[in-house]
């Protein structure tokens, strides 16, 4: 198995894979455990958002053998379908399979910004309330609404994301701050279950 391992694990990092951001810390979380074992690092701040990220993915594979993640990994990676398996070794991607990885990536929700949605052709990019103030990083606008309004900082929009969600989004690290110390909810989860961090566009820089 630990061939197959390190043949999977080159693949990945040899070639330009399509994968969306959950399946990119799936299989960074199992490569840990698989070299290194269980967690062995302190938990990063809320504002570290890359190391929270990788860290809880880890930390959640926590008590699983070194051989099993191995297992995991290889079979995670032929699961994804973007040119590599034990049976073939590394071989041409279909236009098919590229369509469809891509097509899975976009649909999730998790590999594509809200900036990249669609909001029925009309943009919200400079509405005058605190999902529009924490698109735009408009401290002084977000904390004179949240004031007069404290429950507005956990409001949820029409796709169930609250101004953090936002915020993340656009990569505002001073909004992300301000918005967490006027009360707002870090676990907060959209209609499609979730949270800020997935919203972090700079989250998933670097991981492999």
């Amino acid at each position: 198995m630990t061939d197959y391992f390190e043949q999977a694990s080159t693949f990945l990092n040899t070639h330009n894979v399509p994968l969306s951001n959950d399946q990119k810390l799936k299989v960074y979380s199992l490569f840990k455990q698989a070299t290194v074992g269980d967690c062995n690092v302190s938990k990063p701040s809320l504002f570290e958002f890359v190391g929270r990220a990788k860290w809880d993915a880890w930390n959640g594979l926590r008590g699983m053998s070194t051989d099993e993640a191995k297992q995991t990994y290889v079979e995670t990676v032929e699961s994804f379908q973007v040119g590599w398996s034990r049976q073939q070794g590394e071989y041409e991607q279909s236009d098919t399979a590229t369509s469809d990885t891509t097509a899975e990536a976009n649909s999730s929700g998790k590999a594509v910004a809200v900036s990249m949605m669609a909001y029925d052709g009309e943009s919200t990019e400079d509405s005058a309330d605190l999902f529009g103030y924490a698109r735009q990083n408009n401290l002084d606008a977000a904390r004179d609404i949240i004031s007069k309004q404290k429950d507005l900082v956990d409001g949820h929009d029409e796709d169930g994301l609250t101004a953090l969600h936002h915020a993340c989004d656009r990569g505002n690290l001073e909004m992300v701050k301000l918005l967490i110390e006027l009360g707002a909810n870090v676990n907060a989860k959209t209609n499609e279950q979730e949270t800020p961090l997935h919203y972090g566009k700079f989250i998933f820089l670097g991981i492999k």
